[in-house]
């Protein structure tokens, strides 16, 4: 819908539907007013109110009252007046109205005989007016309640309550004459069993003319006021639970699917932990194992097992295909971990024994099959770091000690890609990125990353289903410029932009390394960051943004980091010894934020991840008792750590609105040692609704458990079972009716023609100002096509020729690193 007027009346071209689709050609009129959404019908007024599901899953509920007019006459006549200068277009399926109107009033001519009624908007609320014209029985006037939860009469108005805590008020009517009469009239309102409303007259002169007018609105507000089922954005604790059994179970990694089934991999040494008879490994291997868990989306558990050989083994990252197949990394030191399936096999692990070596399986969405599994190794000590997918591979980053060429792992190289080989790294470590198809499950591409003067280690990755892909982890080495490059002897900057933001020294021991790479496997932005003072700064989390914005966490040790966004709310100084630190980049390098986040003590940053359309959320470990903390209303909050506990740790969340802003953080723990892991959200979702934490606990006292519904069948683990058991805390983010929509306040500076269109779009700056992204979303926030430029344009053409009609929104990125948006029409 192109505008809300909420001073007039819009009138019905067909746009107007019931909830199951139908149209509705009775409705006439609608508005906004009284708190409600008001419907006009021949035969009366309908109130509507609506509250956003607390729950993505559910429906979101309305309710509805009818106030209909009693006996009215059959020539009644309904017809607008005061047209306004604002209109209305719709596209509403196969439904398309343009230029429709909108009205100051709405009059019922004849409603009864000789009675006129006028139906208006203004500050009062929603105005009624009687017109009585001479020889009208005022007694004629009745108007009947259909809904309604509750009435209560008073000396100044009827107040009318209704479901989600809302409730309406009209006030008792007032008369005036409309001529020269001695007779000053009185009028009473009275209310029956019926719910009939009818009004009383006295001292009318049955020769003059009458206005009565009552008025309706939201209810005054009350004191003491009932919870509000709607408050506003929040992030509430929906669910969260102990896992674990008999010794140490740590959580590592989560992943959330479309459908919200949530999967957790993590590590655990316990004989009796809780898994699934069927599973694919229902008992310990030997050592410590590593497991995998699964709920659905009602927070029932699917499948538990274990998963490794005879010696000690830890689960490292997990990640779910679009066909619900599990994915699943890790680290062992077992011979014995089995090679199944058909693709990429290493049914043996190299020979050094001594060593940690990888692990890649692939399990049945039901956890009953073991469909893929191989090692991942060298002859000397091999480490998987993260996994994630492309939407056709499955990328893994990881590191290796000593890449002599004689011994490496089997890292094809490919043609068209970045392909640095062993020989052009460090002997001491170097890391590595490697592809295998989700179809086949062969080696698709991989490459080494690192120098020949010093050490690299890759921790972290992240991808879109377009096929781009960013890594983050640490590195001694310095770099050397140059993008396209097909490999090199020192690290690669890459810097496509002349603001993209570019360090090729370390500072340091250890900086920062960022690097994104195309779906052709080259690089295409890619930067050291870091401070000086022998600092040692952790790229702990990286993660790729639905509109390519590149977000970094890890901590550092360094107090100059290069510039905080003096644009945003930005903590300015390292707070102590150690603080978490936060970085936002747009797709080209383009730096938009640089934050600090701790306090007085150590502060680690383990986690980030993008929430379109309103923010990004990073999670970690402090014992600082200063640490940041941001009360939200009827969000989840603790703003203290470990109940003063010295020597132990909470973990912390914290949230960051769309323009950096921080506007919400928390410790999350209880009186012994915790720590956040990892963060899931569906980042595909423009609209993020769950939030998971996974990690570990000591959970001696006031960990935040909280069970869905006691008694039902959702998964609830209420106490410990061990020293350490892993934790799931499943948070629920209600934006409610505020931000259900990717519209911003942005003003547009760039033309978008034709609109309305039929698919073909052209797009040109009107300030020369040049695109480096274009996002479009639908009408309710899912992004439909994302284009990501090579080179900065300033006018282009888009091809939407094969999405339905209806009202599309751009959302562009400029090389200025600003935020545009636009909405268009689709015939």
């Amino acid at each position: 819908m192109a505008q809300n007027n909420v001073n007039g009346f819009t009138a019905n071209a067909g746009q107007m539907k019931d909830t199951d689709g139908s149209l509705r050609s009775d409705l006439l009129y609608t508005a906004n007013a009284a708190g409600a959404k008001i419907y006009l019908r021949q035969t009366g007024i309908s109130f509507c109110w609506y509250q956003a599901a607390a729950d993505s899953l559910k429906k979101d509920s309305a309710y509805r009252m009818d106030v209909d007019f009693v006996n009215a006459s059959s020539n009644l006549l309904v017809t607008p007046s005061a047209l306004q200068s604002s209109y209305s277009n719709y596209f509403i399926g196969n439904v398309s109205s343009s230029n429709v109107s909108e009205y100051g009033k709405v009059i019922y001519q004849n409603l009864w005989p000789n009675i006129d009624l006028t139906l208006s908007i203004d500050s009062s609320g929603f105005t009624y007016k009687y017109h009585l014209k001479k020889g009208a029985n005022p007694n004629d006037i009745k108007i009947v309640y259909n809904g309604g939860k509750s009435f209560q009469t008073g000396s100044k108005s009827m107040s009318i309550t209704i479901p989600f805590g809302k409730s309406i008020s009209f006030l008792n009517p007032s008369i005036k004459s409309l001529g020269a009469t001695k007779n000053k009239p009185v009028i009473t309102s009275s209310l029956n069993s019926s719910k009939v409303n009818s009004f009383s007259f006295s001292n009318l002169n049955v020769n003059a003319e009458y206005e009565v007018v009552q008025v309706a609105s939201a209810a005054a507000p009350c004191n003491p006021c009932p919870p509000n089922p709607n408050p506003g954005p929040y992030t509430a604790n929906k669910w969260t639970t102990y896992y674990g059994a008999n010794y140490f179970d740590i959580a590592n990694d989560v992943f959330i699917d479309i459908n919200s089934n949530i999967y957790v991999i993590g590590t655990t040494n316990s004989f009796d932990f809780p898994f699934d008879a069927n599973a694919i490994m229902p008992s310990p291997q030997g050592g410590d194992d590593a497991f995998v868990v699964k709920f659905n989306r009602n927070r029932e558990k699917v499948f538990a097992t274990y998963y490794g050989g005879n010696n000690t083994d830890e689960g490292v990252g997990i990640t779910v295909g679009n066909t619900g197949l599990i994915y699943i990394i890790g680290n062992t030191y077992s011979t014995n971990i089995l090679a199944v399936g058909a693709g990429y096999a290493k049914p043996t692990r190299a020979p050094h024994s001594g060593d940690r070596q990888g692990f890649i399986a692939r399990i049945s969405t039901n956890g009953n099959s073991l469909e893929w599994s191989t090692y991942f190794s060298s002859f000397n000590d091999l480490t998987l770091s993260d996994v994630c997918i492309d939407g056709n591979n499955l990328c893994i980053v990881g590191n290796l000690q000593n890449p002599t060429q004689q011994y490496s792992i089997d890292l094809k190289t490919f043609a068209g890609g970045y392909n640095q080989n062993a020989s052009q790294t460090s002997l001491v470590s170097c890391s590595f990125i490697t592809k295998f198809s989700l179809a086949t499950n062969q080696l698709v591409w991989s490459s080494y990353l690192g120098s020949t003067s010093h050490g690299t280690q890759l921790m972290s990755c992240s991808a879109d289903a377009n096929g781009n892909l960013v890594v983050g982890g640490l590195t001694y080495a310095s770099g050397s410029l140059g993008c396209n490059l097909v490999a090199t002897t020192t690290l690669p900057i890459c810097k496509p932009l002349s603001n993209s933001y570019s360090q090729l020294a370390n500072s340091g021991q250890k900086d920062l390394y960022i690097a994104r790479f195309s779906n052709s496997n080259a690089i295409t932005y890619a930067t050291l960051y870091g401070g000086s003072n022998n600092e040692e700064t952790y790229a702990n989390s990286i993660d790729l943004g639905a509109n390519g914005d590149i977000y970094v966490t890890g901590s550092t040790y360094s107090t100059n980091l290069p510039g905080p966004n003096l644009y945003s709310t930005a903590q300015l100084n390292n707070g102590g010894s150690l603080d978490a630190f936060v970085l936002r980049f747009n797709s080209q390098g383009v730096r938009s934020f640089a934050s600090y986040l701790g306090g007085q003590y150590l502060d680690f940053g383990k986690g980030i991840k993008s929430m379109p359309p309103y923010g990004y959320a990073v999670i970690g470990q402090t014992n600082s008792d200063n640490f940041p903390t941001q009360q939200r209303p009827n969000s989840y909050f603790d703003g203290q750590v470990n109940n003063n506990l010295f020597g132990t740790s909470d973990g912390f969340y914290t949230e960051y609105s769309s323009v950096n802003q921080r506007i919400h953080s928390t410790f999350i723990g209880g009186s012994g040692f915790d720590q956040v892991r990892a963060i899931g959200t569906y980042k595909d979702l423009q609209i993020v609704d769950d939030i998971v934490l996974v990690g570990s606990t000591e959970g001696l006292l006031n960990f935040p458990l909280n069970d869905i519904l006691p008694g039902t069948n959702d998964y609830f683990q209420g106490s410990i079972n061990g020293g350490v058991d892993a934790f799931i805390m499943n948070l629920k983010y209600n934006c409610g009716n505020t931000c259900r929509s990717i519209l911003s306040n942005y003003q547009p500076e760039f033309d978008v023609y034709p609109n309305p269109s039929n698919g073909i779009v052209s797009i040109k700056s009107t300030i020369e100002e040049k695109f480096l992204s274009i996002s479009v979303y639908n009408a309710v926030g899912k992004m439909v096509h994302n284009k990501t430029m090579v080179t900065p344009e300033n006018e282009l053409n888009l091809d939407l020729s094969e999405n339905a009609a209806g009202i599309y929104f751009l959302r562009i990125i400029t090389e200025q690193g600003l935020l545009r948006t636009k909405k268009i029409i689709l015939n």
